[in-house]
């Protein structure tokens, strides 16, 4: 399953991403959670009745942080922390 993001006009294959899928009590409001591979972007989809709508949009840090803590989700916290290292400290582990 791969999505397509409307302001870069690109459709994302499935190759290119890590799906987290975290449960809800209705699967119909799902999120569709997308991170790249290299963990630099995080992209957010939702269900429209019962599937994927096939769009997503691009989640900013608070967007990050929230889905996070509320799906105690430890790829997104890595993401984060990734995004808000300083410059110069890129490479350090």
């Amino acid at each position: 399953m791969g999505f397509y993001h409307e302001p870069e006009r690109r459709a994302y294959r499935d190759d290119e991403f890590v799906l987290i899928r975290p449960r809800v009590c209705d699967q119909r409001c799902q999120p569709y959670i997308f991170v790249l591979h290299d963990d630099s972007r995080v992209f957010v989809g939702r269900a429209s009745g019962w599937g994927f709508e096939g769009v997503a949009r691009e989640a900013d840090d608070v967007e990050i942080e929230a889905l996070a803590e509320r799906f105690n989700l430890e790829r997104l916290r890595r993401v984060l922390k990734l995004r808000r290292r300083p410059p110069g400290e890129a490479g350090a582990g």
